[in-house]
């Protein structure tokens, strides 16, 4: 039977970037109408990316020069149109350089705003011609929520593993266990960068906080018991970016402040936070094994290595489990 390994987290962790990357690497890229879905999905991404911008300037209090550019954009609707009209793209390009909506780039994650949005909206003029060809990394890039579980048969090293990517928002996860029986394995993607950010979907509560409840929820899970976990710290470099201006110590009071741009101690802090909610379940288990990998789900290279290591130790773990000697 092919292993049947679960992709959980919460939202915007990188799951499905972590899926694509499987795609890239183990079944020869992606199909032209994906390519044509991807397409959709990255110029909406420009579209609401600055569009947000747009609105954190204002609620900032933050003079936008050009405020027919703004005006127009925010009046504008994508639908399901193919390309962006260019008087559009134009204003994109003008508002980016924009000295207001720069400001608003800097807290941007306050309002929600990726931030990879730079990624595309710097690009926008190039990105929006009709001929344009997306690249993996484009691919990789892109942010789309997953609003339905979605399954993946994919051959590695010969061998079928079947994925399924959830979404990760609060209001999906109750659509997570019926699809808890015959687990092989868990990636639990859990983003380094979230330890200063709060849900979507209640305000109240503090990303990293919520990762590490789920995630102790998940390996205490009754029917995940025998199930391998294997938990990914991911965008590690956006952590490596940001803890330098958004101090730890702020969100997480029992972390040592005169730590806060140390690298390696910050990550060692949330390694620590993670195997701590994994001693303190429920069953106790002392026996299962937590494996932890810190990632950049956006980095085909050093995800290659890593997804190799996986796969290697969960067909490990397989022929264990069926008796074979190792």
């Amino acid at each position: 039977m092919s292993p049947k390994i679960l992709i959980l987290g919460s939202s915007n962790s990188g799951k499905s970037t972590l899926l694509k990357q499987l795609v890239i690497l183990h079944c020869n890229g992606f199909t032209a109408d994906q390519n044509l879905r991807f397409r959709h999905y990255m110029l909406d991404n420009v579209v609401d990316s600055i569009r947000a911008l747009v609105q954190a300037a204002l609620a900032l209090k933050c003079e936008i020069s050009n405020m027919d550019d703004a005006s127009a954009l925010l009046a504008y609707t994508r639908g399901s149109a193919e390309e962006i009209p260019e008087h559009i793209t134009k204003a994109i390009s003008r508002l980016w350089n924009d000295r207001a909506i720069r400001a608003a780039w800097q807290v941007g994650e306050r309002f929600f705003v990726q931030r990879t949005a730079d990624f595309f909206i710097s690009r926008v003029d190039q990105i929006s011609q009709p001929d344009y060809a997306l690249t993996n990394d484009d691919i990789l890039h892109i942010r789309h929520r997953t609003t339905q579980i979605v399954e993946m048969s994919i051959i590695i090293s010969g061998r079928t593993f079947r994925f399924f990517d959830v979404g990760g928002q609060r209001g999906d996860r109750k659509r997570w266990i019926p699809y808890f029986d015959d687990v092989h394995s868990i990636l639990f993607i859990a983003s380094l960068a979230d330890y200063d950010q709060v849900l979507v979907e209640d305000t109240r509560v503090n990303r990293m906080i919520d990762s590490l409840a789920l995630f102790e929820t998940i390996f205490n899970h009754k029917l995940l018991q025998n199930s391998g976990m294997i938990l990914f710290l991911n965008k590690k470099d956006l952590f490596e970016a940001k803890i330098a201006d958004s101090p730890i110590s702020m969100f997480f009071p029992d972390y040592d402040p005169s730590k806060n741009k140390d690298v390696k101690h910050a990550t060692s802090f949330f390694k620590k936070k993670f195997k701590k909610s994994c001693m303190e379940t429920e069953n106790g288990n002392s026996k299962r094994q937590l494996y932890i990998h810190t990632t950049t789900c956006t980095d085909t290279k050093s995800m290659q290595f890593i997804i190799n290591a996986v796969i290697d130790g969960i067909l490990k773990g397989a022929l264990k489990s069926a008796g074979y000697t190792l």
